[in-house]
């Protein structure tokens, strides 16, 4: 991106592990990126902080939570 001079990007796991050997959930990780940027940014730089949550739903491996619905099914 021009003029863009950092970003954290991670996708596809919902849960991380800390240095400490703990995990941590993804949205919190989300929270704590943000505030550390909020934090530790430039205070002489203007900023734009875009921040998307990855885990909207819950974990789930259950395959049928994909079928489609039959009333969907004339769509």
């Amino acid at each position: 991106m021009e003029n863009c001079d950092c970003g954290r990007a991670y996708s596809e796991k919902h849960w991380f592990k800390q240095p400490d050997g703990t995990e941590i959930h993804v949205t919190q990780r989300n929270e704590n990126a943000a505030m550390e940027f909020l934090r530790t940014r430039p205070a002489d730089k203007p900023f734009r902080l875009t921040l998307a949550f990855f885990a909207t739903h819950a974990e789930d491996a259950n395959p049928k939570q994909s079928l489609p619905q039959p009333t969907s099914m004339g769509l």
